[in-house]
């Protein structure tokens, strides 16, 4: 309703058992060229507001056959003809992942292509803040100190319905003052009415069960740094962040990860913080990483078996290339000692 430019190209194909419904994979038909050869492609949908992608069912040993029945279900549809099925940017505990391992189909490739990254909140060997080192530690005190010479510094967090409305717009304020807004990449949410429709309805959604979080740090009465986050299994999810960059020196955004996780408990409703993403700014909190990886499973075509043989051409001649170039290094030093 709010991201998908092609709506008409998106499937929901809903698998049923005993006419319970346990799982649902969304796809979208698409057509690009791999390898010089025009693929035929169904794919999770994609949007760069959607870092990570998967199928929507539980991961259970009655569930380990559910991409080949798919796959079943697809070659049956006359009307959807296909060459590749694509999961990309999927993470290693995913249902997908899970499916794949457990029952690997034919003609399946999988490549690693990123990490999502996660702080464990409590643990036996204490809290995330006991995970950091001293400097770190030492440094967001002196930042704290710095920034309350300007102001009284609070922490806030709101997920009750009547108060997220206006923590939104607080929000999308602060995430649109920086790099992102109209003066750098013109990417924040504030600037496209369809990316505030997508955020708004998973604001709405998730609010009636008291899972969507928007933490604010405020400075008297400006707020210089906010988080939209998703509360998922006892995860919290933190999809976006944003801060003023006129405090870029007091690292507002650093600040305020650190207020959540004091903030955190045991008996608290989650117990770990995902970044989502596997960026490098996040290694300073030393989070534990997920692997994301891309699977491209290819149909018995012709274009598929090509397709196919190509990928995996392409990755041994790469595997070979960057064998090839770490062991130049340790020749040239051999030499240099004979």
């Amino acid at each position: 309703e709010n991201l998908e430019p092609e709506p008409q190209a998106v499937y929901f194909v809903a698998l049923y058992r005993a006419d319970l419904p346990v799982a649902i994979f969304p796809l979208k038909r698409s057509t690009r060229t791999m390898a010089g050869i025009p693929m035929r492609i169904l794919e999770i949908p994609r949007h760069s507001h959607s870092d990570l992608r998967d199928f929507i069912y539980e991961r259970s040993p009655a569930n380990t056959g559910l991409i080949p029945q798919l796959l079943s279900h697809l070659r049956q549809q006359r009307d959807i003809g296909w060459d590749l099925l694509s999961m990309t940017n999927v993470p290693e505990d995913s249902a997908a992942a899970f499916s794949l391992e457990s029952c690997p189909p034919a003609r399946l490739v999988s490549v690693q292509q990123g990490a999502s990254k996660s702080i464990p909140c409590c643990t036996p060997l204490g809290t995330a803040l006991d995970r950091l080192s001293g400097n770190f530690r030492r440094n967001l005190r002196r930042l704290a100190r710095r920034c309350e010479e300007q102001g009284t510094l609070t922490y806030h967090s709101y997920r009750e319905p009547q108060d997220l409305q206006r923590a939104f717009e607080l929000f999308l304020d602060v995430e649109a003052s920086s790099w992102k807004g109209k003066a750098g990449t013109g990417s924040a949410i504030r600037l496209d009415p369809a990316t505030i429709g997508f955020y708004r309805e998973l604001m709405t959604s998730y609010s009636a069960t008291h899972d969507c979080f928007i933490n604010l740090l405020m400075l008297d009465d400006k707020c210089i740094a906010g988080q939209f986050c998703l509360l998922t299994n006892g995860i919290l999810n933190v999809l976006k962040i944003g801060y003023l960059e006129e405090f870029e020196q007091v690292a507002p955004g650093n600040l305020l990860f650190e207020r959540l996780f004091r903030d955190c408990s045991p008996d608290g409703p989650f117990h770990t913080v995902s970044f989502v993403t596997g960026a490098a700014w996040n290694d300073v909190w030393r989070p534990v990483s997920l692997r994301v990886m891309n699977f491209h499973l290819f149909n018995r075509t012709w274009r598929g078996v090509l397709g196919f043989l190509a990928l995996v051409t392409r990755n041994l001649l790469r595997t070979i290339s960057r064998k090839l170039l770490t062991r130049r290094p340790a020749v040239k030093a051999r030499s240099e000692e004979a």
